[in-house]
């Protein structure tokens, strides 16, 4: 069995597990696609509008490598 720590989240960005709320991982999946889109400024005004935290928009938009995988 394997167990994943919030430290080894840390060191590998790669095994962030998949949002739990749905309705949000919709959300910044819409984000990233606008910013792939559009522009990053629509994307985080989007994502702002929309209630995802400026924590979560700035790691979601500045750093691809770190973000969970959609499902």
């Amino acid at each position: 069995m394997i167990v994943q720590t919030q430290q080894d989240n840390e060191k590998f960005p790669q095994f962030y597990s998949r949002r739990k709320d749905k309705a949000s991982a919709k959300v910044v999946d819409e984000g990233v696609h606008f910013q792939n889109t559009n522009r990053t400024k629509y994307a985080a005004t989007y994502l702002r509008f929309k209630g995802i935290s400026q924590e979560v928009a700035v790691r979601v938009l500045s750093q691809p490598l770190q973000r969970r995988q959609s499902q």
